[in-house]
């Protein structure tokens, strides 16, 4: 687009064997871009809520399998309260291709592995080898070994590095890294992994920092 006028775009789609149709679709071009820049301040949205839609989160959600806690505050909300939280726009039950249907479901993924972090640092190991585990077989599942492997590198800074479990994630994440060439990240594991057991730290649940981002407060469709 050469001038910051109205333009409009005139579709045509010819099947085979039939006549083809048309459609216009008009394009507003300005001298400056609206969407909001890297770094700028982010916009505040009243986006939908469970609250808001009285618990039926069907009518603000096209996922079949919706996690209540995605929903329970509003992007406005969690900026007002500097709550950490992801956005993804998605829309579950129509955009099904590897392109854009994992992108929930990743999410989601990622959610999992908060609580086996917070259960961890609660001094509940058991429980957070658990959710660690369900959170590897969701990364797993979705062919993303690149969270994967930044899963291990928290469940090995939490958890007792020679548990077997543990060894074993690690084995595979180390196989991860060293194909994706993330020597940064390959030492953070090994230091991780060379720890003894007396030097796994069991505290009080406090804001946890790392890797995973916790993708909980504000995810929409």
């Amino acid at each position: 687009m050469d001038a910051a006028v109205n333009w409009a775009a005139v579709v045509t789609v010819t099947p085979p064997d039939q006549p083809g149709e048309s459609s216009e679709l008009g394009l507003t071009v300005t001298t400056t871009g609206l969407a909001v820049r890297v770094g700028a301040k982010a916009p505040a949205v009243p986006t939908p809520t469970s609250a808001r839609a009285s618990g039926v989160l069907a009518s603000i959600t096209t996922d079949t399998s919706p996690d209540p806690r995605s929903y329970q505050l509003s992007e406005d909300q969690a900026l007002a309260e500097h709550k950490p939280f992801v956005l993804v726009f998605a829309t579950p039950a129509f955009c099904t291709s590897r392109d854009f249907g994992p992108t929930l479901d990743a999410v989601k993924a990622v959610a999992k592995g908060e609580p086996a972090m917070i259960a961890a640092l609660d001094g509940h190991p058991a429980e957070a080898l658990s959710l660690y585990r369900g959170a590897l077989r969701a990364w797993r599942d979705l062919g993303l070994a690149w969270d994967e492997a930044l899963c291990v590198i928290d469940m090995a800074t939490l958890l007792d590095p020679t548990d077997p479990e543990v060894h074993a994630a690690a084995d595979a994440a180390r196989e991860i890294l060293t194909r994706l060439g993330a020597k940064p990240f390959l030492a953070r594991l090994e230091a991780a992994m060379q720890r003894h057991s007396s030097q796994v730290r069991h505290e009080p649940s406090s804001p946890v920092s790392g890797e995973r981002v916790a993708a909980a407060d504000a995810l929409k469709t």
